[in-house]
């Protein structure tokens, strides 16, 4: 069975999931400023692109295994 991948259609799922990581790392910046909540129900900390250990990492360390050379 041939796998057959389509470049464009890549690029647009892989840049759509980065916009989404920026959405949520603003949201939660926002959440932090202006209401004053740390965790934001558990969930700051695994949108914080300051940190590890999170979303943004695995979704980091995926490119790097799936389209590293």
């Amino acid at each position: 069975m041939i796998l057959k991948c389509n470049p464009r259609q890549i690029v647009f799922w892989l840049v759509l999931f980065v916009i989404f990581l920026l959405v949520a790392n603003v949201v939660v910046i926002s959440f932090r400023i202006l209401g004053g909540h740390n965790s934001v129900y558990g969930l700051a900390p695994l949108f914080d692109l300051n940190e590890e250990q999170n979303i943004p990492t695995l979704f980091s360390t995926c490119l790097l295994l799936f389209f590293g050379q």
